[in-house]
């Protein structure tokens, strides 16, 4: 889009940003102290990072904030109903921050697309959508783990707060219990896709240690993992 338009449709913030409100929304425009609830997608070049849309949305206080190089600059002149793109060079933000993620490299862009879904008052108003987008949120993961399951035929068994065990080989000894120390080889794939992105068997890393029970790995492997002894092999 940039090299379609030559730059001349976005503006620029005072330390550099360029964005484009490229739909423009009906409702009043944000007002300081006030908190824009938006979904997003952000992207380096033509690759999607990550993305809110179909889930929960995100919630920004709207402060007055100098040229800090941060999209957070562009928020005040955004309205409900407003779509934008915001722009970040990674060469500027490699300025402020020399220890950048490997996939941002010189000569990138970092792309923001934003959709201002509401404006809300206060804390108190933000606290009671987050809480009503995490029970939505719950209800929608849910379903999709629930149609994986049926649609792949996955003999699998729900355990503690949700998680769905497949258990291939139930181990031996005494079962994993919180406050015992576990020792796991993984494999961490996306449900969407099945790509992998994170692995430690390969041979080259070591088994990850842990104490169960204390809040050191997530949810899921907290319940998951107390259906296997010592050589259990199985799917969360």
């Amino acid at each position: 889009m940039l090299a379609a338009c030559g730059n001349t449709d976005y503006s620029k913030t005072a330390s550099g940003i360029t964005y484009k409100i490229v739909e423009k929304g009906s409702g009043p425009q944000v007002k300081l102290g006030q908190f824009l609830q938006v979904h997003y997608a952000q992207k380096i070049n033509d690759s999607l990072l990550m993305s809110s849309e179909g889930g929960m949305p995100v919630f920004a206080r709207v402060d007055s904030v100098g040229p800090v190089y941060n999209a957070a600059e562009v928020f005040r002149f955004l309205s409900k109903g407003d779509s934008v793109i915001v722009v970040q060079e990674v060469d500027s933000l490699m300025k402020q921050n020399p220890m950048m993620p490997p996939f941002m490299k010189r000569g990138d862009k970092l792309y923001l697309h934003m959709r201002v879904v509401d404006i809300l008052e206060t804390e108190q108003e933000v606290q009671a959508m987050q809480e009503k987008e995490m029970a939505a949120q719950k209800d929608r993961d849910q379903a999709l783990v629930d149609e994986y399951i049926k649609s792949n035929s996955i003999n699998a068994v729900k355990v503690g707060n949700g998680t769905y065990v497949k258990v291939d080989e139930k181990g031996a000894g005494s079962l994993a219990d919180s406050g015992k120390y576990v020792s796991v080889k993984y494999t961490g794939k996306l449900l969407s896709t099945g790509k992998e992105f994170e692995s430690n068997m390969n041979g080259e890393r070591e088994p990850f240690t842990f104490q169960l029970g204390k809040g050191q790995v997530i949810a899921g492997w907290e319940d998951g993992l107390k259906q296997f002894a010592k050589g259990g092999k199985g799917t969360l």
